[in-house]
């Protein structure tokens, strides 16, 4: 699969209460290159987005196929309308694939 795995993880320590926040969230691909099939390899350029309500930190997010960690940095646009915030990013790097694949002939 050539599209990235993210989890949104909490800072928040175990012993304090959490409500639960809802989040949407989405991509827009822009490019996938460098793929390399001995290693499942690949390099992706593409936007993602957040809409929430609520205290959702987007910081937090982990890229668990990323080859290095990334970072998202300032949102290229953040919204907010009324209690719903909308933030857009763009991410570049590198993603290992799952090797399972690797060696399968479609």
């Amino acid at each position: 699969m050539l599209l990235s795995y993210l989890i949104l993880s909490s800072s928040a320590p175990a012993s304090t209460q959490v409500t639960q926040a809802h989040a949407y969230t989405g991509i827009r691909l822009n490019s996938i290159s460098h793929f390399d099939p001995k290693t499942v390899t690949y390099s992706l350029d593409f936007y993602l987005w957040f809409r929430f309500q609520g205290a959702i930190n987007p910081q937090h997010i982990q890229f668990i196929n990323a080859v290095e960690p990334i970072q998202l940095g300032t949102p290229i646009i953040e919204e907010t309308l009324g209690k719903e915030t909308y933030r857009l990013y763009r991410i570049k790097g590198n993603f290992k694939g799952n090797k399972e694949y690797s060696n399968k002939k479609f």
